[in-house]
């Protein structure tokens, strides 16, 4: 009966160590991940407290570093160059830009207002209007085939119209938004063709002036 017992008590005192061993080791974990989260509570309260002192572009600056940290494949940005000087604003692109050539795998979806952005930094031009997707574009073949054309009254009557995209009347006759530049400029020598761009296409879509 006393060797049966001591077979039985074996197991149960190597599983009790097994136990205390694996208790030590979440613990040794625990305060691990306490320290780190002391860390961090110190580190965001002394960001905390010297932002306040920031510029506006080392503030987008900090955001910005925050959100690469992540290293994630897809970022989603809102206007993060709103407010900032053009120094500044070239800054954050060159930060974007070298983000991705270091991840070619990720992506960035960025919406903005400013076109010198998007025109600098995007593959693909997307334009909302009323909750509405009205145009969808490579940015290169944005900036070389499109462009507005200024004509008068009467060469617009007269105007090949298939590639127009929007016309808006002025005080000198019409101008017009097209997707096929080099249309016009071997069908109608010496008409004013200007470079398009997204500028225009805001303008054209708002209802603005060209």
């Amino acid at each position: 009966m006393r060797w049966i017992l001591k077979i039985f008590l074996f197991p149960i005192s190597l599983l009790l160590s097994i136990l205390t061993t694996f208790l030590t080791f979440l613990l040794a974990i625990g305060t691990t991940i306490l320290y780190l989260l002391m860390l961090m509570c110190v580190i965001v309260g002394a960001v905390s407290l010297f932002q306040k002192d920031f510029s506006t572009g080392m503030r987008a600056k900090l955001r910005m570093l925050v959100t690469l940290s992540h290293n994630a494949k897809l970022l989603i940005l809102d206007e993060p160059t709103a407010g900032l000087d053009v120094d500044a604003r070239n800054r954050l692109l060159d930060m974007l830009r070298d983000y991705m050539e270091k991840r070619p795998d990720s992506s960035i979806l960025i919406t903005s207002h400013i076109s010198t952005d998007l025109e600098g930094l995007c593959d693909d031009i997307y334009m909302i209007h009323d909750g509405n997707v009205v145009l969808h574009e490579d940015t290169d073949v944005l900036l070389d085939k499109y462009a507005v054309l200024k004509v008068d009254e009467a060469a617009y009557e007269k105007l090949d119209k298939t590639y127009i995209l929007k016309a808006n009347k002025e005080s000198f006759g019409y101008s017009c938004f097209t997707n096929e530049k080099q249309f016009y400029v071997e069908n109608y020598p010496g008409m004013v063709v200007e470079k398009g761009g997204i500028d225009d296409l805001i303008l054209m879509y708002s209802g603005g002036k060209m």
